[in-house]
Order: C-alpha cells, then sequence, then structure tokens
C-alpha cells in the first residue's frame, strides 16, 4: 500500500509541475499566483500545492531542477553513445526540432530571469546547468576516444559551446518560433563537423 501511495503522491507532484510551468510560461513568475496553478493542475484548493512545496521559490526551483533532469536524459539519448553522437554529423531537420523543442517543465524565459536576481535560485539553476556540461564534457572525451572529435579540443569548453549553441537554439524556436528547419539542420550540421572534426570538412550537402 505505500507503494501506491508514493506513486500518487509523485503523480501529483509532477502534475502540480507541468501545472506551475505553463502558468509561469503564460503569466511570468511574479504574476502567476498559486490560485492560477491549482486550477491549471485540477486542484480544488491552492492549500494542496503547500503539502508538496513551501513557498513559491521552492516551487519554481523544483520545475527548474526536473527540467534540467530531462534535458540530462535529452543529452545522455543525444550524445551519451559514440553512435548516437555520430547522428549530429549527419542531423536533418526532424532532429534539429525535437532538440530545438522545449519540454513541458520549462517555465519560460521571463521565469528564468529571475534566477538572476535571487541568489538561492540562481545556485539552484548554476548546478543544473553544469550537470548538463558534466554531460557534454564526458560525451566530447567518449568522441575523442572513439575518432569522432578532434582529440586537440579541450573538452570542458567544447562542451559549454555545445550547450550555449543548443541553449540558443532552444530559445530562438521557443521565442521567434520554427525557422526552416531543413536549411538550419545543413548549417548546423557543417558547423559541428568544422568545428569537431576538421580533417572531415563537408561539402554543402553535408556529406564526407
Amino acid at each position: 500500500m505505500a507503494g501506491k501511495r508514493d506513486e500518487q503522491l509523485a503523480r501529483r507532484r509532477d502534475q502540480i509541475l507541468r501545472a506551475a510551468a505553463q502558468v509561469f510560461r503564460a503569466r511570468g513568475f511574479h504574476v502567476a499566483s498559486m490560485a492560477e496553478i491549482s486550477t491549471a493542475a485540477g486542484l480544488l484548493s491552492p492549500g494542496t500545492i503547500y503539502r508538496y512545496f513551501q513557498n513559491k521559490d521552492a516551487l519554481i526551483q523544483a520545475v527548474i531542477e526536473t527540467q534540467y533532469a530531462h534535458y540530462a536524459a535529452d543529452v545522455d539519448a543525444l550524445l551519451g553513445a559514440p553512435e548516437a553522437f555520430a547522428r549530429i554529423f549527419h542531423m536533418d531537420g526532424a532532429l534539429l526540432q525535437a532538440i530545438c523543442t522545449p519540454n513541458e517543465y520549462d517555465p519560460g524565459l521571463e521565469t528564468e530571469l529571475e534566477f538572476i536576481r535571487n541568489q538561492r535560485l540562481a545556485e539552484a539553476l548554476e548546478k543544473a546547468e553544469n550537470g548538463i556540461m558534466e554531460r557534454m564534457a564526458a560525451a566530447v572525451r567518449m568522441a575523442q576516444e572513439n575518432g569522432l572529435a578532434d582529440p586537440g579540443l579541450d573538452t570542458e569548453s567544447t562542451a559549454l559551446l555545445l550547450f550555449n549553441l543548443i541553449e540558443g537554439l532552444v530559445l530562438d524556436a521557443n521565442y521567434r518560433g520554427m525557422r526552416d528547419m531543413e536549411r538550419m539542420a545543413r548549417t548546423t550540421r557543417t558547423l559541428l563537423r568544422r568545428f569537431l572534426r576538421p580533417e572531415a570538412v563537408p561539402g554543402e550537402d553535408g556529406r564526407c
């Protein structure tokens, strides 16, 4: 029975997190109210939220941590094995669109900017981002060991550049709309090949 109860609590918590992200995206962190989040989550009263989260700051911190946990899983799927890493050199529009599509825990740019003004939240965001970059650095080292990336590249700096490239593409897609993804994919894969594998510069069609 305890296991079933724990499952129910986890589902309710996740329901609140997804609803909070939705309201934060639409309304911004400061304007969004616990009452609006409660309604979006299908709860009878905002008081239910406080059974799971001490306050609004704790709620948004949990949203960000969950968002980045999902990003970490995406990074592992995209770059975590040699055959997966090699896909980025043959990126098509569908893969790029998948990379650029924010997950359902994304609270929006305005809310993330709040982290700059709140030290505790800023520390939580930095920790989450560092976790992603550590995964990317590990993927770059793996690629170097398997002949998929220039062994002379500094892994940490390369991970930071990849992180900022992906984050920039996500922000652009989120706030300006999806562009011509096939065209963007051709440019992106050429850029990545020339940066990560300078000995194998592709032609205009993206093939070595």
